[in-house]
């Protein structure tokens, strides 16, 4: 190597507890005394993925109370804002020029309705769970190459399952609300024919989802009742 260097790193904290023992790290000849004895929670996980000075900063704090301040140029700030302020200027006249067509889709109920639905599923798809979580979109088995869309255990989801489930409960929505409305007799849908086909298909839409739905819960919660 360049520097000649034959060992990783190591970012530590030496405590008093340690009775003033030297700490001495592997030069090459297989020296490990001082450092190497140290604990893991004395040693700062570099392999942990980013590292960074307020992540180090942070960690000396913790282990000696010892608090850095890091300065940071305030350039790229101003930049950033400077950059905004002039992107707002110039969308400024186009935005004010479609002003009106915007408001009259505020208003339109059916982009009300799709927004909502959309906002629906994400709060009940654990969309918050997989955020902090950050787990894989599916699973998939290397010998069989078969995909999996539902986590087995209970507590634990895909971010594809959430999504599935938040479908689902839409669709049971949307069934009951079409079979409320057709069955009115001043709904839009007048002939009798297409009223009745809408209305059994709502019918057998509805527990259909709903049964899914329930097998599924099931499925994560092997102690639930069974039917």
């Amino acid at each position: 190597m360049e520097y000649g260097l034959q060992s990783v790193p190591v970012v530590a904290h030496i405590p008093p507890s340690t009775g003033g023992r030297s700490g001495k790290i592997n030069d090459g000849s297989g020296e490990t005394e001082g450092v190497s004895k140290l604990e893991t929670k004395d040693k700062f996980p570099l392999h942990a993925g980013h590292v960074d000075a307020e992540s180090i900063a942070a960690w000396v704090n913790t282990r000696a109370s010892v608090s850095i301040e890091i300065y940071k140029s305030p350039l790229p700030i101003v930049l950033s804002s400077l950059a905004f302020l002039l992107l707002l200027a110039l969308l400024a006249k186009p935005l004010l020029s479609v002003l009106p067509t915007l408001l009259i889709l505020a208003q339109n109920k059916y982009i009300w309705m799709a927004v909502s639905a959309v906002l629906y599923i994400c709060s009940i798809s654990g969309l918050v769970f997989d955020i902090i979580r950050n787990p894989p979109s599916y699973h998939v088995e290397r010998r069989s190459g078969r995909i999996t869309f539902f986590h087995p255990q209970s507590g634990q989801q895909f971010v594809v399952e959430g999504f599935i489930i938040g479908a689902f409960n839409i669709s049971c929505a949307l069934a009951a609300i079409l079979l409320a409305e057709v069955s009115l007799p001043s709904s839009r849908l007048k002939h009798p024919w297409w009223r009745k086909v809408v209305c059994w298909g709502c019918l057998v839409a509805f527990p259909f989802f709903f049964y899914q739905i329930f097998s599924f819960y099931r499925m994560k919660n092997r102690w639930y009742m069974r039917i």
